[in-house]
């Protein structure tokens, strides 16, 4: 499995969950390992994916994206406050055509557009040029994105007990 960290100028900054919460090492509490990735700031993880897409040949501009997860944590239906908010923002300002599953968000708001969730699909995964993961939902089947999916970006390391034979998984 590839494995990336902090390349490419990758920056990383507060988490957003930490600071809705209360709570994280900064403040005391206990940071949740499911909450690390959402320290990563949305340019960053714009960056990185497009990097991904230029590894494989592709540019950002015009790309495929699939949004996986846009709750603001696993499994619950608020998604106020989610990072996924600006990395799609960032992603279609760069020209990418965005799409987004989520199972507890059914309709998501992105500068005032309504977008309705797809189900992540073999066949929506295939045709995807790259599936980010950014929610980590235990409802996802991740073998299943990883079998169909052409490249995905793990910024929840939500893949790291799955095998990868093809190397298409880039972590955050």
């Amino acid at each position: 499995m590839r494995t990336n960290r902090g390349t490419r100028g990758f920056s990383v900054a507060a988490s957003l969950h930490d600071q809705r919460d209360g709570g994280g090492a900064e403040a005391g509490g206990a940071a949740d390992e499911h909450d690390a990735a959402a320290g990563a700031d949305a340019a960053g993880v714009v960056r990185r994916a497009t990097d991904i897409l230029n590894d494989r040949g592709r540019p950002l501009k015009g790309a495929k994206v699939l949004v996986l997860g846009v709750a603001y944590k696993r499994d619950v239906s608020d998604a106020r406050e989610s990072p996924a908010i600006e990395v799609i923002k960032l992603l279609r300002g760069k020209g990418a055509v965005v799409e987004y599953a989520d199972p507890h968000v059914p309709v998501f708001t992105v500068n005032d557009e309504e977008l309705r969730a797809v189900e992540p699909t073999p066949k929506r995964l295939a045709a995807c040029d790259l599936a980010i993961i950014i929610t980590d939902h235990r409802a996802f089947d991740y073998a299943a994105i990883i079998e169909h999916a052409p490249a995905i970006f793990d910024t929840r390391n939500a893949t790291k007990n799955l095998d990868d034979p093809d190397n298409k998984v880039t972590k955050l």
